[in-house]
């Protein structure tokens, strides 16, 4: 082997001894989650899971398609995939494949409201007041000012917080 082959296996082995040191740092420092579950499970009623939009009522859980549909007559489908984005909106409809029922809802910022009017940019403390303290937790423990609260089980509503924040909400429930 000449020396400048030598040189070129240096360097690979180099490359890659670099390559896995990075990558066993990397898979080492993974984020600690922390998870504060309540005494109680938050138990909710059907008209919880009602979301009022300028255009109309939609249940998660209830509603069918096509009378999504009527009150978000634009948008489009993402792919084959049962979800539907409303035009000019920041909001997900997801609908079960055969039953073709409204199973999710994310709400952005501009959507509508929950049922209990909390929307994206309340309060944290406002979430609160409307919901009450049983709610599980959970946040990485470096940063404890973004978490998820999570109201329910099965049928559930979650409020993504940032610095006190509602930075997005997510309604979920099987066919009722």
């Amino acid at each position: 082997m000449t020396n400048a082959h030598k040189k070129e296996a240096w360097i690979v082995a180099l490359i890659v001894l670099a390559a896995v040191v990075l990558f066993s740092y990397i898979s080492s420092t993974h984020a600690e989650v922390v998870l504060e579950k309540p005494p109680e499970t938050a138990i909710f009623s059907a008209s919880d899971f009602t979301v009022s939009t300028p255009a109309g009522i939609l249940t998660v859980g209830q509603t069918r398609r096509p009378e999504a549909m009527q009150v978000y007559p634009q948008g489009q489908n993402l792919g084959r995939s049962g979800v539907y984005r409303p035009k000019d909106l920041d909001c997900l409809l997801t609908f079960t494949k055969h039953e073709d029922i409204l199973v999710r809802m994310d709400l952005g910022p501009g959507s509508s409201a929950t049922a209990r009017g909390i929307k994206v940019g309340d309060t944290f403390d406002q979430v609160v007041a409307k919901y009450g303290t049983n709610f599980t937790k959970a946040y990485d423990k470096m940063t404890p000012n973004i978490f998820d609260a999570y109201y329910g089980a099965e049928r559930y509503i979650l409020f993504k917080i940032e610095d006190n924040i509602v930075q997005k909400i997510f309604i979920g429930s099987p066919i009722i």
